[in-house]
């Protein structure tokens, strides 16, 4: 008897113990994590840039704060902004910032977009009926701006993601092969087909400079000679090197009045007010950041 009041008395203090441990974790096992601590804060280079002059480029930042607790670290976005900096110093000439966060800091991608020599359009939020954008004339506070979608959305949160001053005044949003309108007068947004945007077949970029649609093209086998063509008709300026490595990957951008030519890097050269393209280029963009061309 004796043994068998041992065997169960063992038994009810294992359970009295269990429950125990139990209600204390039921209340909530926070308690075992301290409060979050500020380690650092910084901001980081986002990918894309708008190019303002030979000198000079738009570049998008994300600010973040760094917290840990006894448990784990992570990094929450504080605040976005754009700045304009001199390519070949890395200097910076002017800033404007924003306290505002459009996405969790490791998963931000707002692309960026040029309407002018001086003002560049930011996307900001993208949801089922709201468009959200930040225009910012350099020099002048930035100006935040809403649309809403008349129709199903697009993905716009993306680096692939181009913005491009349209024919109407209009802006046009492209993601491989989905095509939006943005109507600033009525402050709209509409996905529209290829046909309703009026998209040449056969470019690589397209971009209205006042009333003439202005295109690139590939006119080399090895992708690496290229041109501009006006209303796709008149040839304006031909891109030629000597030599260029076959089996690279190539793609066309306009960045307005500039051509980026990407593969490995990204190396953009100028267009005057000929529409001639510079020989050389003159910027080389790598790893989210300006590098030194060589010589």
């Amino acid at each position: 008897m004796k043994n068998l009041l041992n065997k169960f008395g063992l038994q009810r203090l294992i359970v009295a113990a269990i429950t125990a441990i139990s209600s204390v974790c039921m209340w909530g096992c926070d308690y075992l994590k301290n409060d979050p601590v500020l380690l650092d804060s910084g901001c980081r280079q986002d990918p894309g840039f708008v190019m303002v002059s030979d000198t000079a480029a738009v570049v998008p930042l994300h600010c973040y704060d760094h917290y840990e607790n006894n448990l784990d670290d992570w990094k929450e976005c504080s605040r976005m902004g754009l700045k304009l900096k001199n390519i070949k110093s890395g200097n910076k000439y002017w800033e404007e910032m924003v306290d505002y966060c459009s996405q969790t800091y490791e998963y931000v991608v707002n692309p960026i977009g040029s309407l002018s020599d001086s003002t560049v359009f930011w996307v900001f939020v993208n949801n089922e009926t709201e468009f959200s954008y930040l225009v910012w004339k350099i020099g002048e506070d930035a100006v935040m701006k809403k649309a809403l979608w008349k129709s199903e959305n697009i993905g716009l949160e993306q680096t692939n993601v181009i913005i491009r001053f349209w024919k109407g005044g209009k802006l046009l949003f492209k993601n491989r092969d989905d095509f939006a309108l943005l109507d600033t007068v009525e402050n709209t947004i509409t996905r529209v087909t290829k046909e309703e945007a009026g998209w040449p077949d056969g470019v690589e970029d397209a971009q209205y400079f006042g009333d003439d649609m202005m295109t690139l093209h590939f006119v080399s086998e090895d992708r690496c000679d290229f041109a501009i063509l006006k209303n796709s008709v008149d040839t304006l300026s031909v891109h030629r090197e000597d030599s260029c490595p076959y089996f690279v990957k190539r793609d066309l951008d306009f960045s307005w009045k500039y051509v980026v030519r990407s593969e490995e890097s990204k190396f953009v050269f100028s267009i005057d007010s000929s529409w001639l393209i510079s020989d050389k280029p003159i910027a080389k963009y790598k790893n989210n950041q300006f590098q030194k061309l060589e010589e």
